[in-house]
Formats: C-alpha cells, structure tokens, sequence
C-alpha cells in the first residue's frame, strides 16, 4: 500500500473524462515499482481503435488482469459490484446491505483503496436502506460529496431523513413519492437518483 501523500500528485491530475497521457505516467510509475495495477492502468488506457481483433485481445488481457488483482487492489463484500474504467473504480453498486455498521465498515474499506478515488457513480438502488442506515452514509459526506452520482433509488426513508439528506448534499436532485405499501403514512420512497450533474 502507498502512502496517500505519494499517489496525490498523481491521482491530482487524472479524469475519467479527461486525456489518457496522465494515466499512462501513472501506469509507468506503477509499474516501475512491480505493481501490476499499473499493467492493468495501461491496458484499460489503450487508445480505441477499430480493429475488432485488437479490441478482443485487449479486453481479455485486462480481464485476464482483473481476475488476478481486482480483489487485492479493492476489496470488498460479495453483496458490493463494480466496475472498472481506466484502471480505477468508476462504479461501486451496493445490491443489498447487512446492517448499518456492516455498510460504514465496507465504505470504510472501499474508500481506503487509492483504486476507488476517481469512483463517478454509488449506487444503493434497491438495497433495502432505511433511516437506520443514513448514519454510516453521512460519515462519509466529504467523500461523498466528490461522487457525481449518488444513486437511493427504492430505498425508504422519512421526510425529516430526507430533508436531512437534502441539506447535507444540497446539489442533489431529489425527486420523492408516496409509496403505495409504505405502511405509516409519513413515510417516503426516494425513487430518483441524486446527480450533481443536474441529468439524473
């Protein structure tokens, strides 16, 4: 493991939408130092090309990559997707939740990984979350807030939660509606996924 203060001049200057180059100055740092994660860096960094052969034999290489180091270079719970872009974790999707300690002790161990710093999209859709669950959430709003997309949708939640979650990411576009089982009448469903890109 690296030390924070040594990857961030690095990581400062990477975008998933930005321009390859910094990547691949990255890559070669990485791989200067054995570590196979700049392979795979420099493999998903390949310029796209229209060559059907070349596009197959590039994306099993990075798959033939991923099988060996995905889950050292980002450890994480069966229940918790992702997806790999560049070289980096652009998308992390919680399927179902164990408690909210289990969820603060996993966002704990995904977001430790220098792997998941450039992470564009969370997603909880559909993991049963309730008001129990915004604690161990909003222990990671600095994090959180540096997420384009955060993503509750199916989730229930009270309106005084809501509000709460509203001001603690007031760039979120949150749009509610009753729910037709939701039992007590001042319970919500929150069915449209915050972005702070104003499109979600």
């Amino acid at each position: 493991m690296y030390d924070p203060a040594e990857l961030a001049p690095f990581l400062s200057e990477l975008s998933l939408e930005g321009p390859l180059e910094p990547f691949l100055v990255f890559a070669d740092w990485l791989q200067a130092r054995g570590d196979p994660w700049g392979e795979l860096i420099a493999l998903q960094c390949q310029p796209s090309t229209h060559d059907e052969h070349h596009k197959k034999t590039l994306a099993l290489a990075s798959f033939g990559i991923l099988e060996r180091v995905a889950d050292t270079l980002c450890p994480r719970d069966q229940a918790v997707g992702i997806s790999w872009r560049r070289g980096f974790v652009a998308v992390i999707a919680f399927g179902d939740a164990f408690g909210p300690a289990w969820l603060g002790d996993e966002l704990a161990r995904l977001f430790a990984s220098p792997v998941t710093a450039l992470c564009t999209e969370l997603s909880f859709t559909g993991a049963h979350l309730d008001d129990d669950y915004v604690q161990p959430i909003l222990r990671f709003k600095s994090r959180l807030e540096r997420i384009p997309k955060l993503d509750l949708e199916n989730n229930w939640f009270s309106p005084s939660v809501v509000a709460g979650l509203r001001a603690a990411f007031p760039n979120a576009r949150v749009a509610l509606q009753h729910g037709e089982d939701e039992g007590p009448s001042e319970r919500v469903v929150l069915v449209k996924s915050w972005d702070d890109r104003g499109d979600g």
